[in-house]
């Protein structure tokens, strides 16, 4: 029987069409939790269950889905919730019975109405949340605006990712956390980047403040600490 203590439950929330069910199916064929990336264009979905909700061509997702599943010693319950205007007091509701939320934003449009409303329900619940900015090999994506939307909805986002590249280019993502061997053209930018990330993380922490003040910086494992309790 699996430990409460070693259970986590969290929600993919966010506007309609911004890709929270795509999120969760990559989420669980890299936790090796489906043998198969399940596609939504494909109908393929393993969130999806209603047969409305397997149309690839007018796809969206109607009422919250569920999938459970065990990675690195954790039992882990992702919830699929609708981002549609019509359909969203489903996921509001099963957020009161979550840990946290992921509140996915589009790295085009950046945040929308449902994004707002979803994270304020998640930030009146006292949920732990952090931002997943998707679809950023998108053409006009712009992960800089994407953040700043965010932060035009009262929040306080603090990147530990920086996208290498855009559009047709882009490439992945530098750790800001650990900063390991970032490209030459964002050397500089993941460093300022880091910076600030280390330094929210202290405030978060009279200890951690202490010994940032001291040394001038956090380990990786430190500031995911501060961050986690900020």
């Amino acid at each position: 029987m699996t430990d409460v203590a070693d259970i986590r439950n969290f929600a993919l929330i966010g506007h309609s069409h911004d890709g929270k069910t795509s999120l969760g199916e990559a989420i669980l064929h890299t936790a090796g939790a489906v043998p198969e990336l399940g596609s939504v264009d494909a109908g393929s979905s393993h969130l999806d269950t209603l047969p409305e909700e397997k149309d690839g061509h007018n796809h969206h997702t109607i009422s919250s889905s569920i999938f459970s599943f065990d990675h690195d010693g954790k039992h882990l319950v992702l919830v699929d919730t609708p981002g549609d205007p019509n359909f969203i007091g489903d996921g509001q509701i099963i957020l009161s019975g979550l840990d946290g939320a992921v509140l996915v934003v589009s790295a085009v449009d950046g945040a929308k109405v449902v994004t707002d409303r979803m994270a304020r329900s998640a930030r009146s619940g006292g949920l732990a949340c952090l931002a997943f900015v998707n679809g950023m090999d998108h053409e006009r994506a712009d992960f800089d605006a994407a953040v700043e939307s965010l932060r035009g909805l009262g929040l306080n986002p603090v990147p530990v990712t920086l996208p290498i590249g855009a559009g047709d280019g882009f490439k992945g993502v530098v750790n800001l956390l650990d900063l390991k061997d970032p490209p030459a053209e964002l050397a500089d930018a993941a460093a300022s980047a880091h910076q600030q990330l280390v330094e929210a993380a202290a405030e978060c922490d009279d200890e951690l403040l202490e010994k940032y003040l001291e040394e001038g910086d956090l380990t990786a494992d430190e500031a995911m600490r501060g961050l986690v309790q900020g």
